[in-house]
């Protein structure tokens, strides 16, 4: 599972393919390397919570 706060604008996407290059994005390439090539168990979700 991961897990990604976000600063508006730079809200993570909820697509795969944009959510990896969010990651990668990030600077620390560690974790990257680490979910680029896992299968997902669910889709991605998106939580935001303008207060």
């Amino acid at each position: 599972m991961e897990s990604y706060d976000n600063t508006y604008p730079a809200s993570p996407p909820t697509i795969e393919e944009g959510f990896l290059d969010f990651v990668q994005k990030l600077g620390g390439k560690e974790i990257y390397e680490a979910i680029k090539d896992a299968d997902p168990v669910s889709q991605i979700y998106g939580y935001r919570d303008w207060k």
